[in-house]
């Protein structure tokens, strides 16, 4: 049976204009025991074909699902049920990671025996200038939490064992900001999360990001799921 370290988990909707760059910089991962779930939400450009070229023509291990649109929320959480992996990372469609991203992540893992790894991270333009450079773990090679306003789902590394134990789930239903209360669940319930000073994905910011201004609406946030996380 192959041994499968990382789960990648990635969900693409009309992604067309950056799912290759996307993937190009997860097959030349320094990491090679991984695997890349891509869940194609619905997509009505040419994201769907772009991705069934990549797997004809490259090594990566694709496993590619097709579902009706139902949000971002809803395929991440396909994409845990299908992961495979000691760990799960999640990854943007339209976001890329530089080659030794998963194998920092990893062996910090590994190393602590974490449930949570945090990473830094870089926004950049889509051309790769780089807008701002967010560093988790300032004080430190390694260190414990990091900070607390680090509610994005990507930029770091998760045990599977860990997720499924305690059915964390992504609040579905067309919301925005459904990554804050996984990861609120995910720092304050993990016994050994650790954050790095490493920084190696790179957040591509555009004009059809999902947070882009016209989408952020207050009727969109989880409220309640983050009340609850915090609660508990």
């Amino acid at each position: 049976m192959e041994n499968i370290e990382i789960s990648v988990i990635i969900p693409v909707y009309n992604s067309e204009k950056y799912i290759v760059k996307c993937l190009d910089s997860l097959e030349v991962q320094s990491m090679k025991d991984i695997e890349v779930i891509l869940i194609n939400d619905g997509s009505t450009d040419q994201t769907k074909e772009l991705i069934e070229e990549y797997q004809r023509t490259h090594n990566l291990k694709i496993r590619l699902y097709s579902r009706e649109n139902a949000g971002q929320a809803a395929a991440r959480n396909f994409g845990v049920l299908q992961a495979q992996g000691n760990y799960i990372a999640f990854l943007d469609s339209d976001d890329y990671v530089e080659p030794d991203y998963l194998q920092q992540m990893y062996e910090t893992a590994r190393h602590y025996q974490s449930e949570v790894v945090t990473s830094g991270y870089r926004t950049v333009k889509p051309d790769g200038t780089v807008l701002q450079t967010t560093c988790v773990s300032s004080f430190g090679e390694v260190t414990d939490y990091g900070r607390p306003g680090m509610f994005v789902v990507w930029a770091k590394l998760f045990l599977r064992d860990f997720i499924i134990r305690n059915q964390f789930q992504f609040p579905e239903g067309g919301k925005i900001y459904e990554d804050v209360p996984f990861s609120l669940e995910t720092k304050f319930k993990g016994k050994n999360v650790k954050a790095i000073s490493y920084i190696g994905y790179n957040y591509v910011q555009h004009e059809s990001s999902t947070m882009s201004s016209s989408k952020v609406k207050c009727s969109r946030f989880p409220f309640d799921k983050m009340e609850a996380a915090i609660r508990d």
